[in-house]
């Protein structure tokens, strides 16, 4: 039986409590959903088996291979948009159709693609704005330092890049909601982002560690299968794999069977997170 929809804030263990509760209340109305999804995840994998081609996994920026990839990927920013639509109406105790729940997410496809150029606009400003400080930084750092040897100068550097790579990390979690927001608060291209990074501003722990558990149970789950039963399995996280040359059908299969379980709990678990963010912020804009 699915909880009600929570009033107040909720602890860590609620939240994850709260999320697989409306996982399993949604589970069967979304693993078809779930599934198809995880295939097209999963189809450069697919075709570089096929093909007996490990390149496909890692295009270059300019290839034609790099055009399939990003239909594939608008592919799964549909369905991902219609299994978020689909559980927010459960939730809610609203019954669609399948085909209401593509025409929603359809109907939101150029607001998300938007946005999503807008994140990768801020990110090269961010990242050039970075550079654009570091360079004469480092050629400070190389010229102090170069009597003392070029270890010394990599030392004081490494640490320099760190933070460039943490600073879009730290983005990259403050723009977490901007999709939720999109299709189910109906929020345009900008306030879509503008709210996402009100929400997660003050709360970027707590999101990291709730968002990340269903991602370290699939990871975990996926080690115990390579470890119990001899299937190679390529470990793939957002599509990165270690040994492109190694990955086998098997292991694929494995993945994808494992992804369209997990799916829906990520989806829930980020509706469920967005809710308790706005009932965080509207305690503290209280007078």
């Amino acid at each position: 039986m699915l909880q009600p929809i929570s009033t107040v804030p909720l602890s860590y263990s609620l939240l994850i409590k709260r999320s697989l509760n409306l996982y399993r209340y949604a589970f069967k109305r979304t693993y078809i959903l779930g599934l198809i999804l995880a295939i097209i995840f999963f189809i450069p994998h697919i075709l570089s088996i096929l093909s007996n081609r490990p390149e496909l996994l890692t295009p270059s920026l300019f290839s034609l291979d790099t055009l399939w990839l990003i239909a594939m990927n608008l592919c799964a920013f549909l369905f991902l948009s219609a299994m978020l639509w689909r559980v927010n109406c459960l939730e809610r105790n609203k019954h669609e159709t399948l085909i209401e729940d593509f025409k929603t997410a359809f109907n939101k496809l150029l607001t998300i693609i938007a946005s999503i150029l807008l994140q990768i606009c801020i990110f090269i400003a961010v990242g050039l704005t970075a550079f654009a400080i570091q360079t004469p930084l480092v050629a400070l750092l190389h010229s102090q330092f170069l009597s003392e040897g070029a270890n010394l100068t990599t030392f004081l550097i490494v640490p320099l890049f760190s933070i460039q790579f943490l600073l879009l990390i730290f983005l990259s979690i403050l723009f977490y909601f901007y999709l939720p927001l999109i299709v189910v608060e109906n929020d345009g291209i900008v306030l879509s982002l503008k709210q996402s990074v009100r929400l997660v501003w003050g709360n970027v722990l707590r999101v990291l560690a709730v968002q990340l558990t269903p991602w370290l149970v699939y990871v975990l789950v996926l080690i115990l299968i390579k470890t119990v039963l001899p299937i190679n399995i390529q470990i793939a996280l957002f599509g990165l794999v270690s040994h492109p040359s190694l990955i086998t059908t098997g292991g694929t299969a494995v993945q994808i069977f494992i992804a369209s379980l997990f799916l829906p709990w990520i989806v829930s678990i980020i509706l469920v997170q967005l809710r308790d963010l706005e009932l965080r912020k509207a305690r503290l804009s209280r007078p």
